[in-house]
């Protein structure tokens, strides 16, 4: 019993005099969890200690599957006594080539002041996730980038031809196309089509969706620019630029 009582002693007057810090939490944070996307390591520390810290507390991640690194350590040099504090931020990039179904592990170490037994500690870390899909693709445009606006009888109808073909895996929800004029191009150029939806598209198949418009007069000799917009699964995963001269 005195034994047992000396160490409580013992702890509590360590508890006074030095802080104490364990890993509380630890967390994957992302819009979208799919090939090429970014995602955020988030974790939390707790001092059990009556004094704060004043003093590096490192992070780091020491492995992955499925991801690389974009930041991989990162420092945190105070700390308050008896509260919860969030770690620093540290950054991962799930490979472009990882499909649907697939996990991403991060692993990690936070390095910690000692305690009464250790110099110092180290608490590991481990978070896995599951993929999902991939809609990475290979995208090619084919338009006239000087069209006629009109002959003698009639304004002449341009096309804009998009192909895509998905690189990793089937894209069961395909994909969604816009066409937009940019800036003062709204006052000159009338796309035909809303937004189009290719349906589904297997990998390495390729889908060709067809924009029309026409230019009005006041177009001759500027430079008109419109988006093309590729979405996914509700969010925008690539813009391009088609940039025409019309004569």
């Amino acid at each position: 019993a005195k034994a047992k009582t000396d160490a409580a002693v013992e702890l509590a007057g360590f508890l006074k005099g030095k802080p104490l810090l364990t890993v509380a939490a630890s967390s994957l944070s992302a819009e979208n969890f799919r090939g090429g996307e970014e995602v955020t390591v988030l974790g939390k520390v707790k001092n059990v200690a009556s004094v704060p810290l004043r003093g590096p507390v490192l992070v780091r991640i020491t492995e992955l599957l499925n991801a690389e690194v974009v930041q991989s350590e990162a420092v945190l040099n105070e700390a308050g006594a008896l509260s919860l504090t969030n770690l620093p931020e540290l950054k991962v990039k799930v490979l472009t080539s990882a499909k649907a179904g697939e996990t991403m592990i991060v692993r990690g170490v936070v390095d910690l002041p000692g305690d009464l037994y250790k110099p110092a500690r180290q608490e590991k870390f481990e978070l896995t996730q599951v993929l999902s899909a991939n809609p990475a693709h290979d995208l090619g445009l084919n338009y006239n980038k000087t069209p006629e606006i009109k002959g003698v009888f009639k304004r002449y109808i341009h096309f804009v031809t998009v192909s895509l073909k998905p690189k990793f895996e089937d894209i069961r929800e395909g994909y969604k196309l816009t066409l937009t004029p940019v800036g003062e191009a709204a006052a000159l150029v009338e796309v035909k089509e809303g937004p189009l939806d290719t349906g589904a598209i297997a990998i390495g198949a390729n889908k060709d969706m067809r924009f029309s418009y026409v230019f009005k007069d006041a177009a001759k000799a500027k430079t008109v620019t419109m988006e093309l917009a590729i979405s996914y699964a509700g969010k925008v995963i690539k813009k391009e630029n088609v940039t025409v001269v019309p004569k």
